[in-house]
């Protein structure tokens, strides 16, 4: 049984959020993507999410 991000109140992005933003400097603008449920991904859906992440990414 996968626990429901939600629920969990996504503990990783947190994490990340709390340790290494601060170090960053105030004015550092900041994003998060997540691919969940990595044990019932299928190529497709990991597909879609390395596109998304190419997009945001050329945005910057």
């Amino acid at each position: 049984m996968v626990a429901d991000p939600h629920v969990m109140q996504d503990p990783g992005r947190k994490v990340l959020f709390r340790a290494l933003k601060p170090m960053c400097g105030p004015g550092v603008r900041s994003f998060y993507l997540a691919h969940y449920d990595m044990d019932r991904s299928t190529p497709a859906s990991r597909g879609a999410f390395i596109e998304r992440v190419r997009a945001r990414v050329a945005e910057l």
